[in-house]
């Protein structure tokens, strides 16, 4: 990924479609919120996303951006 940031890719399935789909699941930080969209725009301009706060995080892979 063009952010540095690792992913967890789920196997999900359409509830009204019934069609498969991978889902990707990946923690940025606020400044890295608008390139997110933007790759996934490239990739897939169909792609669904949804932003929501996390109040915390915990291991030692993520690592926030200097603010």
């Amino acid at each position: 990924m063009r952010l540095g940031r690792s992913i967890t890719k789920l196997h999900g399935r359409g509830g009204y479609t019934d069609n498969e789909k991978d889902v990707i699941y990946v923690v940025v930080t606020r400044l890295e919120i608008s390139k997110l969209k933007q790759i996934a725009q490239d990739i897939d301009p169909s792609a669904f996303l949804t932003i929501m706060n996390t109040q915390e995080t915990h291991g030692a892979t993520f690592k926030s951006a200097i603010h």
